[in-house]
């Protein structure tokens, strides 16, 4: 979770069970949605000696009010002797703006968040600016929610906040609009329904503008209350959002992979699909957004992940084996048969994954659709058997394999073509046309990564 300034409150802290017993505090929440509350005292404190967990607190903040933290435990506790003595607990959560008992669930009706670089992903404005010979007319018209997926008692949209000058209005006219994404549901749902979504769609995002995104200004609504309006209550919402990353973000309109105006009329069946498929694929997925987001240092540790991944992909998404299943099944059974008892074990360990189809097949059939765009056969064979070679030495360290396994320069070039292999296939599981897939591949990053050459 992405914060431009580091929030620091001092409060008043205690347990649900014990709301009498308060101790004063200060929650700190930094860049990255992590929580840190600081307790000072000259008595027992929360909990007793020897429980470092804690769960949940309950507070009231200066400037911010009412506070709920969970997950809390104790980094550093230090037992006062007389003298006050500070200790540090972290926190899982923080929801600022209610008060929930010791076992009440935190379950909302509506989610909302807001995404790195999504205005330059949406090109969408309404903001309109005319020029004539001497005045210059700036006219704002709002922009409508655009509902982007309902199904199953679930509703997201793409919405659009914005601000508008104030008066009087002497030396500056400002008008601002931003868009989030809003979940809203028929029944309220638990805290981890929400952030799943909003996780899936950051990274649908992060693939998208092909940048490490990080969702910030998260807030939700808490059913069955009200402010003195009638409005549900809303609470801002603090916690360690994945994915993020320390830098932020540059989001060039030039280097992304797709933008909303060029998919806006297919954007529910991509988004469905990308939601229903990370179901299945999300260590596949998860696998290669590792090797985006700046986690991998190193050339070798990259390139295993994005082989992990693809070998994951391959697994849910192909089911070609060596030899008929049945043929294979009847073939184990009579090794079996034939094989010493006391070897059984060992033979059936063998033997396990012995239909599978071989690394080098599992590259060829997830090159197999877009083979005109890494080479002709020789090429390609070239290609599959560095990459076979390099994964099994990087994953061995054979001695025998290290002169076939690539290094350097070589072993940048099959992690590009590796993230090739795995961009071309999530923009076929999302229905992108083989049409639209030519296109994309003559342009920017991808164009690159195909035309590269192993030395």
């Amino acid at each position: 979770m992405r914060l431009e300034s580091e929030f620091k409150r001092t409060g008043f802290f205690s347990t649900p069970n014990n709301p009498e017993k308060q101790f004063q505090g200060t929650l700190t929440i930094s860049d990255g949605g992590d929580i840190e509350l600081e307790i000072t005292t000259i008595e027992t404190d929360l909990m007793t000696l020897d429980d470092y967990h804690i769960g949940r607190l309950i507070g009231n903040l200066e400037k911010a009010g009412a506070v709920t933290l969970d997950d809390c435990f104790y980094i550093n506790r230090n037992v006062a002797f007389g003298a006050p003595a500070t200790s540090r607990i972290r926190v899982g959560r923080a929801t600022i703006g209610a008060v929930y008992e010791a076992e009440e669930e935190t379950v909302f009706s509506e989610f909302s968040f807001s995404i790195e670089g999504i205005d330059d992903w949406l090109r969408t404005s309404g903001i309109k600016v005319e020029h004539s010979e001497n005045t210059a007319t700036i006219m704002y018209e709002p922009q409508q929610p655009i509902i982007v997926y309902s199904e199953s008692g679930c509703e997201i949209s793409i919405c659009f906040a914005y601000t508008i000058p104030g008066f009087p209005t002497y030396s500056e006219a400002k008008i601002t609009q931003s868009a989030y994404i809003k979940i809203s549901t028929s029944e309220p749902q638990c805290f981890s329904y929400f952030t799943d979504i909003a996780y899936k769609i950051t990274n649908l995002l992060c693939f998208a503008t092909a940048c490490s995104l990080s969702m910030h200004s998260v807030n939700a609504k808490v059913p069955g209350s009200s402010t003195d309006s009638g409005e549900s209550i809303k609470v801002k919402l603090f916690y360690p959002s994945l994915p993020f990353s320390e830098s932020k973000p540059d989001v060039k309109r030039h280097g992304l992979r797709f933008a909303y105006p060029q998919i806006r009329d297919r954007f529910p069946d991509i988004l469905k699909k990308w939601l229903d498929d990370y179901e299945l694929l999300s260590p596949a997925f998860n696998l290669y957004f590792s090797t985006q987001n700046g986690t991998h240092k190193y050339l070798d540790s990259k390139f295993l992940s994005l082989m992990q991944g693809l070998e994951t992909f391959s697994r849910r998404t192909h089911t070609a084996t060596q030899m008929d299943p049945e043929h294979f099944h009847a073939l184990t059974l009579q090794l079996l048969i034939s094989c010493p008892s006391e070897k059984h074990d060992w033979l059936f360990g063998r033997l396990q994954h012995g239909n599978e189809i071989t690394q080098a097949n599992r590259i060829k059939k997830l090159i197999e659709p877009f083979e005109s765009h890494f080479g002709d056969k020789a090429t390609i064979n070239s290609i599959v058997r560095k990459i076979v070679d390099t994964r099994n030495y990087l994953t061995h360290y054979d001695s025998a394999a290290e002169k076939r396994a690539a290094k350097g320069r070589n072993l940048w070039i099959l992690g590009q073509k590796l993230e090739s292999i795995f961009e071309l296939n999530i923009y076929k599981r999302l229905s992108f046309s083989d049409e639209d897939i030519v296109n994309i591949c003559k342009f920017g990053n991808l164009k690159q990564k195909l035309c590269l050459l192993l030395e």
